[in-house]
């Protein structure tokens, strides 16, 4: 969704206080709802574009982190999906001041399931010691709840108190430079790929921050779950998954054959400061389809077997867009932009062989 950045109106003193600063939820929601955090009012089903904005309110009220309302228009929305370890989802919008309603701002933006507007009525702000607290309603249309923000974080931990911050991916400078093929040969892995993240206090570099996302609950990208790419010197290359049981069961991994990791055949090739991978047999799934039985989103898919009546289907036509942002020994800082999302992410040098891999279009069969 395309808006154009109106400088807002900061004349009014309450929307001047809420301004050019972050606004933070108490992470303590996410397992145990705190008295006074989210009130959800009502709820409707009908005008839902889609069916993953159907599950928004639980995507609210568990992932929804932080706003920010920058005064110069543009916002920033913080979403930190409790099924995927260390994985921070900021979408960009924009924002005007109402211009019917007192203390009340208009909020344009992008979410992990669909474009939305939403109308934030300031309910009450209150300041004790360093400590100011903001209660607020956000009218969806088909939805309106009432959340409790707080003008600091509640991390402690350094890694994520930089992660739940956008100026992060701001200070990011992406290599323009031609890359040398001969330098990324090899097997990288994302985070998550190993099974081995730090909980709760990730390091740096098993953090993935995602700038868009198209839709996370009914085309979810596997790159979340952790993923690997063998680039070979030939220019053939392996694309392998690593599969969660917490959200597929064990009979996921079971149907495979003994030892062997889930893989796709792949392309490569470095252009300018590029490095693209492509797939015609991309593995695909849906994390709303496997938790809430939802219908899948997406083009050009093909089931190619059935696990415990979870189909299980390939993609053709996707590829990433890898560029460089600062190399190590270890690996890479990389941005990566897919048919539907884009990843600020280090992929790591990691042990492969292709041998241990089976191939998705014979896995399941």
């Amino acid at each position: 969704m395309e808006n154009t950045i109106i400088t807002p109106d900061l004349s009014n003193p309450v929307i001047q206080k809420i301004s050019n600063q972050t606004w933070y939820r108490n992470p303590a929601v996410l397992s145990q709802e705190a008295e006074g955090d989210t009130k959800y009012i009502w709820e409707t089903k009908e005008n839902v574009p889609s069916p993953s904005e159907g599950m928004a309110t639980l995507l609210y009220g568990l992932a929804f982190q932080n706003l920010t309302l920058n005064r110069d228009g543009s916002s920033n929305m913080l979403f930190i999906p409790p099924f995927f370890p260390n994985v921070y989802i900021h979408h960009q919008g924009t924002w005007q001041v109402a211009k019917t309603e007192e203390n009340a701002i208009i909020l344009n933006t992008k979410t992990p399931v669909s474009n939305n507007t939403a109308k934030i009525k300031v309910l009450d702000l209150e300041s004790k010691e360093q400590t100011t607290t903001l209660q607020v309603s956000m009218d969806f249309g088909n939805r309106l709840m009432d959340f409790r923000f707080f003008n600091n974080s509640f991390h402690t931990d350094p890694v994520k108190r930089e992660a739940e911050d956008y100026r992060w991916i701001e200070q990011q400078v992406i290599s323009t430079a031609p890359l040398n093929a001969t330098d990324f040969v090899g097997a990288w892995a994302s985070a998550n790929y190993d099974g081995t993240v730090s909980l709760p206090e990730p390091k740096e570099k098993e953090i993935i921050r995602v700038t868009h996302i198209e839709d996370l609950l009914l085309a979810t990208p596997t790159l979340l779950s952790g993923q690997a790419f063998d680039l070979r010197a030939d220019g053939t290359a392996s694309i392998a998954y690593k599969v969660f049981e917490n959200l597929f069961g064990e009979d996921f991994q079971k149907a495979l054959p003994e030892g062997k990791t889930l893989a796709s055949d792949a392309t490569w090739e470095v252009k300018g400061n590029k490095i693209f991978i492509k797939t015609d047999e991309a593995f695909f799934y849906s994390v709303g389809e496997v938790l809430f039985h939802l219908p899948v989103y997406g083009e050009y898919l093909t089931q190619v077997g059935v696990v415990e009546d979870l189909p299980i289907r390939i993609q053709k036509y996707r590829y990433y867009a890898i560029e460089l942002i600062t190399k190590t020994d270890a690996g890479f800082w990389s941005r990566i932009t897919t048919n539907d999302a884009i990843f600020y992410a280090f992929l790591s040098k990691t042990p492969f062989d292709v041998n241990n891999t089976v191939n998705i279009k014979n896995a399941f069969k």
